[in-house]
This record gives structure tokens, sequence and C-alpha cells, in this order.
């Protein structure tokens, strides 16, 4: 068995991480598990009050780990950078990670998960990640996805949507990063077989994928100029290539972000005292029990679909700059 690595990423959020790391060392596994610490330098005052009691935490030992490996930024890397600084280090010496926030809260048997999981499908092409989450956005609180038929007899299935506690294989997560690379030096154009597939699979998705090339470079998944593999575009990679990610039945995880307390979300979700109280799976270790085929959930994407609706004026909107834009880049290419 090959043990991954953790990676953490934080700044300020003190309770959040203390919180996250004692989930961590309730794991079984624990022992058996390197976690890479990054602590972001903070960008403003406000952030030192967390910062420094996060730094004060960290200076005595946390026990229940093989080891612990912890890095102090000394400027601000900002969440992406300072997660791809950390993905970087991490990964000259291995091909497989386990990446957290801070404000994820796991579940006794996740490393676990994780870990069988990256053993058992390593060679399966169709699934590029593990993820713990059951996480359906719908545009400011969460709805429990509807499980498929026949969930009684598995505890895992495939899904379209990735969510925070995410496993990798860095090889697979390079094939996504090569995908964001191609669509950024095209200008965020893709071609039009890719966009109807897309068109086909969520409407959701095709819209905000038009959105979000019209508004290149000045929102997420844009950073400094560069399109990242960070969620949404995951999502796009896995609907254009029917690619995969697996997760359980159960959850495995809470997010602690649903109080708005993140960079990217700062209003709390209606329902986020009862998100921070969901039941999880509550066993120490972690059993994989699935039949071949392993359930795809597509209801979770018409979910999705459904709670993030757009209007129609919106739609029109978002089409006209994106054929603005796309006549607009053509004409600079020529």
């Amino acid at each position: 068995m090959i043990y991954a690595p953790i990676l953490l990423t934080t700044l300020n959020r003190y309770e959040c991480f203390k919180r996250c790391i004692e989930s961590l060392q309730e794991n079984s596994w624990s022992d058996k598990t390197e976690l890479f610490i990054s602590v972001d330098y903070p960008p403003t005052t406000k952030y030192h009050e967390g910062y420094n009691k996060i730094k004060a935490y960290l200076e005595q030992e946390l026990d229940g780990f093989k080891k612990v490996h912890i890095y102090f930024q000394e400027k601000n890397l900002g969440a992406i950078k300072n997660a791809e600084w950390l993905r970087d280090l991490v990964c000259r010496n291995h091909n497989r990670y386990i990446f957290l926030e801070d404000d994820n809260e796991l579940a006794p048997g996740f490393i676990e998960f994780c870990d069988k999981g990256l053993e058992l499908f390593e060679n399966d092409e169709s699934i590029i990640a593990l993820n713990a989450s059951d996480y359906v956005w719908c545009g400011n609180g969460f709805t429990p996805p509807v499980r498929a038929v026949g969930d009684n007899e598995n505890n895992i299935e495939k899904r379209q949507l990735v969510f925070h506690a995410v496993a990798y294989w860095e090889n697979k997560r390079e094939k996504v990063s090569r995908f964001c690379n191609k669509v950024q030096k095209q200008h965020g154009l893709y071609n039009m077989k890719g966009l109807l597939k897309l068109h086909k699979k969520s409407r959701c998705f095709f819209y905000h994928f038009l959105a979000m090339v019209s508004l290149q470079n000045r929102e997420l998944p844009w950073f400094e100029e560069e399109l990242h593999p960070i969620d949404f575009m995951v999502d796009i990679y896995m609907i254009l290539f029917d690619k995969y990610v697996l997760c359980p039945i159960e959850p495995l995880q809470r997010d602690f972000g649903v109080d708005g307390n993140g960079v990217n979300y700062k209003t709390a979700f209606k329902n986020a005292k009862e998100l921070k109280q969901r039941p999880w799976l509550n066993d120490k270790g972690f059993e994989f029990k699935y039949k071949d085929p392993i359930i795809i959930n597509d209801h979770e994407i018409t979910l999705h679909d459904g709670n993030v609706a757009l209007s129609y004026m919106t739609k029109i909107k978002i089409l006209l700059k994106y054929v603005f834009k796309t006549i607009k880049t053509r004409n600079a290419l020529n």
C-alpha cells in the first residue's frame, strides 16, 4: 500500500484549521501518512490575529502523523498559488496526494478511502480522482444529491462534479492542466463539437463556460492571466472527455467554509448550520463495496442545473459577449 501525503493550505482561519488537523488525527492510517502544511503570508493586518494563532498552534508537535512538514511563505501567494507551490514541492517525490483546504473536517475513514481508492483505480483511465464529499452547489446553499437506484448494494459511485477533499494521481491531474493550457492558448475559445457536447450535458456549465471565457483574466478559474485546473475546469474536462471522480455514497467530509469565511465566498449559506452538522460515515476505516460497472450519478448535474438556472436574458447576454469575444480574438490572431 502506498500512503499518499496530505497537502493542507491555510492562512488565518485558526478554528477551521485546528478542526481539520484534529479530525485528521482521529483518522485511521494517519500514523502512516505524511502531512505537508503551507501557511500563506498575510496580505494585510486584518489577517494577523488568525495567522499568529496558527503559528503558535504549529509550534507544538502535531502528534498522530508519520511526519509533519511545515512551510511559512515569506510573501502572500494567494490561495491558488499557495496550493500550487505546495503541490509542486510534494510532486517532486510523489505521484499521488490528498489535497485539503483548512475548512475541511474529515470523517474517521477518510484517509483509508483515499489510499485504498488510489490503489484500486490507478489504472482506470475513466477515473481521475477521488472526492470525499457529495456536495452539489445550488446558488446560496446546498441540496443533497439524488442517489442512483441500487445504491444500497454499493458504497461508491462515479460523478462529474468535484469539490473539497480530493485525492489525485498527479499524472491524471496533469492531463487536466494540459487541457487548461490548450484552452488558454486558444484565448478561451473551444471547438464547436466540444461546446455542443457541453451544452447537451449541462446548459448551466455551457453558459458558465462561455461567461468565464468572456471575462477572461478577471475572475476564477482565471488567475494572473492563467487558466487553472481547479473545481470548475475539472468539471468541464470530465464532461468533455467522459471522465469521472469517485465519491462515497455517504459523505466523508464536512465543509465549514459555508459560514462565508473564505476568499471567494463571503456570504454564509442559508442552510450553513445544517451543513456543519450533516451526518457522515463514522466508521474508523473504509472498505470499497461496488459492482461493475460502477454507478454513474447523472442526477447531480441535473440537480445543479435546476438550482443554478439562468434567465433567458442572461443567456442571450452571455452568448452575445462570447460571439463578440470570438470575433475580436480571431481578428487579432489574423
